[in-house]
């Protein structure tokens, strides 16, 4: 059996690593750190205290693999339509197309018994293109339960939950839902088959409705959300006019809507993925989970007052949120979660010590580059690691983000091969840098070292010219050791690197105390104000983090440096806004 996981984020990886396990043939279409992460090592889960990897093919481009008999996508809901041209090589005449996401699916007008009609599901399919693309027939339906998260690139945590429910649209048990529920139950995963899978998809919707967006416009979690008077008010009303919708297409709900509000509020500080979302600068689901409700209210004339004006602010409330910001994932660590509950100091009159403040920001505020970078840059840099070393390289005493666009320019002067890059004379090299329209700040003739020895690296490591074989399977030291040979990049670059190769890809995960801080001024600046040094020297600042937080001393590298950039400024810091104002000692002059 051939099963790809497309959009293979949290539980895609969950699932991957799973179905490998128990001798499915997987394969994974992802993106950015995540496909690099999992092309240099495989998927990660760590699940009930055990640690388990699968390594599975895995690309950008489905194309690479061949057509399959089951694709699972995992993709939010309004990822869908823009993967239906890209996923057509992955769909053979009898390929199932199981579409694992939230709110009401694209399909739900198949075999329906409806007086609307075979239709697609205009919210969530706007132009008709995965009805006509994919086409009805492929469809199984999926309501996915398990709760999970990516940790680091090519890292899966599950949290909770072991259950995918599956069912066709017509309702009948058919040979190859059957087959696929049989493949999830060998991997450990519980999967049963309904007869009546639209009242399964309502039961969640049902919540989802309701709490995701009232948790983005609130920013409460839902424990807070069903003790509280008014929101509990607010989320029961939203719910019995979604009951009525669904009940007008002929769903069943099988517990009342305290009980359901009840089971929401019990699962605790949980932080819905729309708000998570909302906070990130992600596109968020609510066509998929509020406004299909109200597509299907307006066909069948039933009133929905309170979900459209909840829906109606929520739109405004996405329409005015600031960009995301920041230096340096797509996404919050691990620990963003638990920011607001951050742990107090000792010993500074109640105040979080200085350290500790540093480390709570870089848990909760912390991004990538690639989210500030421009798409096609940021796709190129995080997709190739050749690419990415040459970026890195050059990302030092100019701005970082148009350091990272050098290979783009490179790129499109059809030179970004390590082959190609070694056998041109030094000549060549520095005309295709002088030709480019940002380049590096040592000049092109100094540039030009880099991008050999760059290349000349890449192939001492790797005949194919796989630039990531310079950091696969070894120490963050022998790596830094290995990048330190380039011309320009010295021990504070080749930290930078491997730090990024930790936060953004999960290397190094048993050896971070081997990565230190790149003390630029910015760092050397912060450390300095908060009274972590004396003196100001870049031996002060990396002996202070390796002694400081001995286990990862490159984590106080980023927060240093934005606390640095946004507010700490060498002149005029803005203390009042600055997010470790409760810590610092302000031991400026």
């Amino acid at each position: 059996m051939r099963v790809c996981i497309y959009g293979a984020g949290a539980i895609g990886g969950y699932l991957a690593v799973l179905l490998k396990r128990a001798g499915v043939e997987v394969s994974a279409v992802a993106r950015g750190a995540q496909l690099a992460a999992v092309r240099a090592r495989g998927f990660v889960l760590e699940r009930g205290g055990e640690r388990w990897e699968a390594r599975v093919p895995a690309t950008g481009d489905p194309s690479d693999l061949p057509p399959q008999d089951f694709v699972i996508a995992t993709m939010k809901a309004h990822s869908m339509p823009a993967a239906v041209a890209a996923m057509q090589p992955l769909l053979g005449p009898d390929t199932a197309v199981v579409s694992a996401v939230n709110g009401l699916p694209w399909w739900y007008f198949h075999r329906l018994d409806s007086p609307f009609g075979e239709r697609p599901l205009a919210s969530v399919d706007p132009d008709g293109g995965v009805w006509h693309g994919i086409g009805p027939r492929r469809a199984i339906g999926c309501v996915v339960y398990p709760a999970a998260q990516v940790v680091a690139p090519g890292v899966v945590r599950h949290l909770s939950g072991d259950k995918l429910v599956l069912g066709e649209p017509s309702g009948e048990r058919s040979e190859r839902v059957e087959r696929l529920a049989r493949a999830l139950v060998d991997a450990g995963v519980k999967a049963p088959v309904r007869t009546r899978l639209r009242d399964e998809v309502w039961v969640k919707l049902w919540g989802n409705l309701a709490f995701n967006p009232l948790s983005a416009l609130t920013g409460a979690t839902l424990d807070a959300l069903a003790a509280g008077p008014g929101t509990r008010a607010v989320a029961r009303a939203m719910m019995v006019e979604g009951q009525a919708v669904g009940e007008a297409f002929g769903a069943r709900f099988a517990i009342d809507v305290e009980r359901r509000i009840d089971a929401a509020g019990a699962v605790g500080a949980h932080r819905t993925s729309m708000l998570q979302d909302l906070e990130l600068g992600r596109p968020l689901e609510n066509r998929a989970m509020v406004g299909a409700v109200q597509e299907l209210a307006r066909l069948a004339g039933v009133a929905t007052p309170t979900i459209d004006l909840v829906h109606h602010l929520l739109e405004a409330r996405i329409a005015s949120r600031p960009p995301a910001g920041g230096r340096g994932a797509e996404g919050r660590s691990a620990a963003a979660t638990r920011a607001a509950d951050a742990p107090q100091g000792e010993g500074n009159g109640g105040r979080r010590s200085q350290v500790e403040a540093l480390k709570a920001y870089r848990d909760a505020h912390y991004v990538s580059d690639r989210a500030m970078l421009p798409k096609h840059v940021g796709d190129l840099v995080y997709n190739d690691p050749f690419a990415f070393l040459i970026a890195a390289a050059f990302d030092n005493g100019m701005r970082w983000e148009k350091a990272w666009e050098i290979p783009w320019h490179v790129a499109a002067e059809g030179m970004l091969a390590p082959r190609k890059l070694a056998a041109a004379s030094d000549r060549e090299r520095e005309q295709l840098l002088a030709r480019l329209p940002v380049g590096p700040r040592w000049g092109a003739a100094k540039g030009a070292k880099t991008l050999r020895d760059a290349a000349e690296l890449t192939l001492e490591h790797s005949a194919r010219g796989d630039a990531a074989a310079i950091w696969r399977d070894v120490s963050p030291r022998l790596a830094k050791r290995r990048l330190r040979t380039i011309h320009g990049v010295g021990p504070g670059i080749a930290d930078m690197i491997v730090r990024i190769l930790h936060d953004e890809w999960g290397l190094f995960r048993e050896q971070a105390s081997e990565i230190d801080v790149k003390p630029d001024v910015h760092v050397v600046r912060v450390f300095k104000r908060l009274g972590l040094v004396a003196e100001g020297t870049v031996a002060d600042v990396v002996e202070a983090a390796r002694r400081l937080s001995p286990g990862f001393p490159g984590g106080l590298d980023w927060p240093a440096w934005k606390v640095g950039t946004d507010w700490c400024h060498a002149s005029a810091p803005d203390c009042g806004r600055c997010r470790l104002a409760d810590a610092c000692p302000k031991l400026i002059g």
